[in-house]
């Protein structure tokens, strides 16, 4: 007996044990009081969080309400849930109350718009005991809330990083702050990590202000906390702070403990904003956090505007950079360019210098790496920096920015054969072959994501596609994976989808159509077990389509075991896949369905 197609009505249940946040936070860092009227301000200008001390406001109920009511998360800062931190000459665990933290928990938690707790404030190492304390207090009443605790920058003294008071005298080295982050991941168990750096470059010539406090280690301090992210699987959050380029006037007496900081001035324009946000974009930051709301204040309404423009591309992209993990980047110069310190060199990892491009792997992959960005006539490539990320699937993205503060560039991307390119931010589908041409206003970067003609995806474990994405390649669903499709997804033209057996794609109420108008997409490929008489779903490739699902503009919408299409097209004689559908469409494909010979 032949056996082709299935219809039958099921009902499948998807669960994501492992599902983690998909939204991109963007706030503002402010430990004293807003009105309701601040709270909808920022708001409006696309801010999605704010962290919000309950202690300093009577009407703490009212602004729990229309947080609620605008959409807009809290951070709280509670004083029963906030460390205090003790003297490094006697260090001690801080008890906690645990009885006033859970009436705190209970009293707030129950509110939608709670997000979590801010903990502390730039901790130092021997104050990691004590914080762990609060996290596990916090975790066991809800371990979805965020556990907040803003750490150190990279130039701080080294006894704060390491806890050992012998080294109060110098700075902390690369590898001391790696151990610091590392240790604080391990002792406390957060979900989040955050940093703040500021200011990014300070003018005086100080030997203490120059080689202690203040060194330029912007982007080193982005290396080294994004890439511990990804080693230990915690999304960060950079805390926007200003540059300072004027001169600075500074209390300097003679025990640097008692310096007194001047205080971080507001970035003036939109290029300044550019710089620290674009910056911490290339190392793969999932939230930005404005340090604060005085500051926010007195910024332009033309800049806030713009900022509202591009915090409305941050979140209309968020689940594509939620994914992305970092991997490296390369900086053209080592050089300074912010404006009046472009004599001065960056302290930037000697991994990230540009002789290095050549011989990274996704680079390759992408790039023509003998000249893989040039400038146009009159503008120069000396400010860009590269970066590389991947997602969940290994698809490759990369970005260029624009370091300087003064000069738009404008430049060309020289694409290795076979490679092409889509714009994420400017919402392109359709990929650009051919050497692309773009313009980087001072401070800007653009994210690409790559398409190789020759590069597989392989699903290797049940995996949810919950919202729109672009498809360039071969996605495989290997054997006992399922890949579960509920949303929109756009495939160029040599894209397909190929089911191993014992491998299971479900479409539900998803939709799975073309990317460039007037191309066609390859469709799926089923992978049956021919000498299977069973048809068990371990051993055949199984395509579920229901709830509205739909599939279009395809070569074959679905083909079982008979030609494999695409870049490498083959006559296959693996028939026995399933296909079941229920309240399905199949629209303006060449062919909706073929099967190829299977007997039972």
């Amino acid at each position: 007996m032949k056996k082709h197609l299935i219809i039958i009505a099921s009902i499948f249940l998807f669960i994501n044990s492992n599902a983690q946040n998909r939204e991109f936070f963007i706030g503002m860092f402010n430990e004293s009081y807003y009105s309701i009227q601040q709270l909808k301000e920022l708001k409006s200008y696309n801010f999605t969080f704010c962290i919000y001390n309950e202690s300093e406001n009577d009407d703490y109920p009212s602004i729990l309400d229309t947080a609620n009511v605008i959409g807009l998360k809290l951070l709280l800062k509670d004083s029963n849930i906030h460390f205090f931190e003790n003297d490094m000459n006697n260090p001690k665990i801080v008890p906690v109350d645990s009885s006033k933290i859970r009436l705190s928990l209970e009293n707030n938690g129950k509110k939608s718009c709670v997000l979590g707790y801010y903990v502390d404030d730039e901790p130092e190492r021997i104050n990691f005991d004590s914080i762990a304390l609060y996290f596990n207090c916090i975790k066991k009443y809800d371990s979805t809330f965020i556990r907040y605790a803003n750490l150190l920058p990279m130039y701080i003294e080294a006894f704060r990083a390491t806890g050992n008071p012998a080294d109060s005298n110098r700075g902390a080295t690369p590898a001391d702050y790696q151990n610091y982050i590392q240790s604080y991941i391990d002792i406390t168990s957060p979900n989040i990590l955050s940093f703040d750096h500021y200011p990014i470059f300070l003018n005086s010539q100080h030997s203490l202000i120059k080689h202690i406090l203040w060194p330029s280690n912007f982007f080193y301090n982005l290396d080294i906390i994004s890439k511990k992210s990804v080693e230990n699987n915690i999304p960060f959050i950079y805390v926007l702070c200003p540059l300072d380029t004027n001169a600075v006037q500074l209390n300097l007496p003679e025990n640097p403990k008692d310096i007194i900081y001047r205080y971080p001035q507001t970035p003036k324009d939109s290029f300044e904003f550019n710089y620290v946000i674009f910056s911490a974009l290339i190392y793969g930051v999932k939230g930005l956090n404005y340090w604060n709301y005085d500051h926010w204040n007195k910024v332009t309404p033309n800049v806030k505007n713009y900022l509202s423009g591009l915090h409305k591309k941050i979140i209309d992209n968020q689940n594509v950079l939620m994914n992305l993990k970092f991997a490296a980047a390369y900086h053209k110069t080592f050089y300074s360019t912010i404006p009046t310190k472009q004599d001065l060199q960056e302290n930037i990892p000697s991994y990230s210098a540009w002789n290095n491009f050549s011989n990274d792997v996704y680079a390759n992959e992408i790039f023509n790496v003998s000249n893989p960005i040039q400038a146009l006539s009159g503008y120069s490539i000396d400010s860009i920096a590269i970066s590389f990320l991947t997602d969940d699937i290994e698809n490759k993205y990369f970005w260029i920015l624009n370091k300087s503060m003064l000069s738009t560039e404008m430049l060309q991307i020289n694409l290795k054969d076979g490679c092409s390119i889509i714009d994420i931010f400017e919402g392109e589908q359709c990929s650009v072959t051919e050497n692309k041409i773009i313009t980087l206003a001072p401070g800007e970067a653009k994210l690409f994501k790559a398409f190789s003609d020759f590069h597989a995806n392989i699903i290797h474990q049940s995996t949810l596609w919950d919202s729109r994405r672009i498809i360039g390649n071969c996605i495989i669903v290997d054997s006992s994976s399922i890949l579960t499709i509920t949303d929109s997804i756009f495939f160029l033209p040599n894209a397909q989808i190929i089911v191993h057996p014992g491998g299971k794609l479900i479409v539900d109420g998803g939709t799975l159509t073309n990317a460039c108008t007037g191309e066609l997409w390859q469709g799926i490929f089923v992978e049956g077990n021919p000498s299977d008489t069973t048809q068990a779903e371990n051993l055949q490739g199984v395509v579920e389509l229901k709830n509205g699902a739909v599939i279009q503009n395809a070569v074959c919408g679905i083909n079982v075991g008979l030609e494999k299409l695409g870049v490498a097209p083959a006559m296959c004689i693996v028939g026995g896949g399933i296909v079941r559908a229920t309240d399905a469409s199949f629209i303006n494909n060449k062919k909706a369905v073929e099967f190829g010979p299977y007997n039972r």
